[in-house]
């Protein structure tokens, strides 16, 4: 998690070593793996999706498809009906 964050700061110009510093005061290294299905959920067939969510943490890597569905709110202090997707 440190060698990324690291790499982030050095991709963004910024102070290798110290720039996430202040934000990060104990380590936490987390990785999940999701996998979304095309279809609804389905336990008979063992197809387990994950609803609406927000996603925790630091960073979040998609991979994606071309299949639609995964939305990012830009700004969630906005009303629902002025939010940016």
């Amino acid at each position: 998690g440190h060698q990324l964050l690291k790499l982030i700061a050095r991709s963004l110009g910024l102070a290798t070593h110290t720039y996430f510093d202040p934000f990060f005061d104990r380590a936490l290294e987390l990785m999940n793996f999701n996998y979304y299905h095309a279809t609804k959920s389905s336990l008979a067939e063992g197809k387990l999706g994950c609803g609406s969510h927000t996603d925790y943490g630091m960073l979040t890597i998609l991979m994606t498809d071309q299949v639609p569905g995964l939305q990012v709110c830009r700004d969630k202090t906005r009303a629902e009906g002025e939010r940016e997707w």
